[in-house]
């Protein structure tokens, strides 16, 4: 009874203390760099089919659809760059129909890559809340049970809710349906990515997830401790360098000796500042106390007291000396020092016009380089087009020299038919006067012969008729050769026949050749017939110049 008493003052004063708590981040200003309202599908948000055995995840119409169907959460980053920690996230987020009394759907902010820090704020279907550490899994609200706090800002499940978190410096407040819900104080994330949280066997809807850089007009500076600590070290061990490199300019790279009796030199001088501080401490003090003595002078009459005055004067004197001599040494260091600063100095102010030059050298370089890459780029494409020019031009030459080929074959082929027909046509001209001197000469023959034949008819008229002899078959010649053998017989053994009757050891060329026969209806004359001695050797005459011609 007394714990349940306890139980219910103690959640009484925690929701009166949240009541009454006042935020920490207010009269801010806010820049939208993200936004997402589920209109269009793109890649946000992951999307996942109906049928994955783990989470299903969808666009619908203006709303992003969740539902976990195993006993694990899921985390959904959205697809957005990581952000500064002085920043807002706001959103609306339906929780559905429960399922298990672990439902519950939240928000992700400040998340470190692989999860391994960042910041969740989720609700469940009892009107309950809770924030916590990603990096270590505990619980920022340590005053709930389990990190549960009771809220009646919070709607019940299946209703909306609007949330809105606002960071700035490590300090966070957050809100629900625009009422103030927490606040708390955590500055272990510089920087990192947001999203949505849904519970074990869980389904919920988000209706818009926007982001915002956050800004508060005249807030002062931030100051970092790590970071001033960090920058420290890192002056130190430039400084450090920067001694080094002045050393080894002045004595040499290869005088180690040197350098090191420098740095000696350094830290006693540092040690003698200590020390000279430590005395000026210790004069202070003995300066008070001798203040106190001579105030009280009057009080102290024993030996004692005056023992330890002329004690402590001695002491002073002999301090007040040895604090000389550590100014004087002091003096003399602080002008080495002097020097070397007015040196080092001397020595940045050539490194930084160097840098400028090398950072002007740089651009010069860098532009050099574009020009160049875009000459090479250009050359490369004048390269791509004349091999593309190349190749044309070697199939056109290779179409002319295949052009060439065929026309010089066919002009081999002409010549040769030129010369075969030339060579037909010399025959052709040759058999042509050849056949003109035959034609001629057997035109000769045939005369000869029709006077032959008159005068033999004039002889068988004037002399008497002899016994006519066995006619003879005519014998046709195989060929021109043979016609010529055929008719040697024609004065040899002549006999003289009838009026009416042939000579028939001739042979009837008329016939042969297709002339028509010449008698004397073409106007030949008794009379014109040669006597048939000389007749005998001339037709013998015409014979042999006829072979000899038809032999040619």
């Amino acid at each position: 009874m007394k714990k349940l008493i306890f139980n219910t003052l103690f959640s009484f004063l925690i929701s009166t203390f949240s009541a009454y708590a006042q935020p920490y981040v207010v009269n801010e200003q806010l820049e939208k760099i993200f936004s997402e309202g589920f209109t269009d599908v793109n890649s946000s948000f992951p999307i996942t089919s109906s049928s994955d055995p783990k989470f299903w995840a969808s666009y619908g119409d203006g709303y992003y659809y969740m539902e976990r169907k195993i006993t694990s959460p899921r985390a959904i980053i959205a697809d957005f760059k990581a952000i500064s920690k002085n920043l807002a996230i706001k959103t609306k987020i339906q929780l559905g129909p429960v399922r298990s009394s672990e439902s519950s759907v939240g928000v992700m902010f400040l998340v470190q890559p692989r999860g391994e820090g960042g910041f969740l704020f989720e609700i469940n279907r009892k009107k309950s809340f809770r924030i916590k550490d990603l990096s270590n899994g505990a619980f920022i609200t340590k005053e709930g049970e389990n990190g549960w706090i009771k809220s009646k800002a919070i709607a019940p499940a299946t209703r909306n809710n609007t949330i809105e978190i606002k960071g700035f410096r490590g300090k966070f407040d957050i809100y629900i349906n625009s009422l103030y819900l927490y606040s708390f104080i955590n500055n272990s994330y510089q920087s990192g990515k947001s999203g949505v949280y849904l519970g074990q066997n869980a389904s919920a809807r988000m209706y818009y997830f926007n982001l915002y850089e956050l800004k508060i007009p005249g807030a002062p500076i931030e100051v970092n401790l790590k970071n001033l600590q960090r920058e420290n070290l890192l002056l130190k061990e430039e400084n450090d360098s920067l001694k080094t490199i002045e050393i080894q300019t002045r004595f040499g790279e290869n005088n180690e000796g040197m350098i090191s009796a420098i740095k000696i030199l350094e830290q006693r001088i540092i040690s003698v500042n200590e020390e000279n501080s430590k005395l000026n401490q210790t004069l202070k003090e003995y300066e008070n106390s001798q203040l106190s003595l001579e105030s009280k002078k009057a009080e102290r009459t024993s030996n004692t007291a005056s023992e330890k005055i002329s004690s402590l004067s001695s002491v002073q004197d002999s301090l007040r000396v040895n604090n000389e001599k550590l100014n004087l040494k002091l003096t003399s260091t602080q002008k080495e020092k002097d020097s070397v600063q007015s040196e080092r100095d001397s020595i940045r102010l050539n490194n930084e016009k160097l840098n400028l030059r090398l950072a002007s050298t740089q651009k010069e370089k860098d532009s050099v380089q574009s020009e160049r890459d875009s000459i090479r780029v250009n050359n490369k494409k004048l390269n791509l087009k004349l091999t593309s020019t190349q190749k044309e031009k070697d199939s056109v030459q290779s179409e002319r020299d295949s052009i060439r080929v065929n026309n010089e074959e066919l002009n081999l082929k002409l010549t040769s038919t030129q010369k075969e027909k030339d060579s037909m046509q010399l025959a052709f001209e040759q058999m042509k006067s050849k056949i003109k001197f035959l034609e001629s000469h057997m035109v000769e023959v045939q005369e000869e012969i029709l006077k032959i034949k008159s005068h033999e008819k004039e002889a068988l008229v004037k002399e008497p008729s002899l016994p006519s002899a066995a006619p003879m078959s005519p014998k046709f010649p195989s060929s021109i050769d043979e016609n010529l053998d055929n008719t040697q017989d024609i004065t040899n053994g002549a006999e003289l026949l009838k009026a009416d009757s042939t000579y028939e050891h001739t042979i009837d060329i008329d016939e042969e050749i297709g002339f028509e026969n010449n008698d004397k209806e073409d106007g030949l004359l008794d009379e014109e017939i040669p006597s048939l001695t000389p007749l005998k050797s001339q037709v013998i005459k015409v014979k042999k110049a006829v072979k000899a011609e038809l032999k040619d």
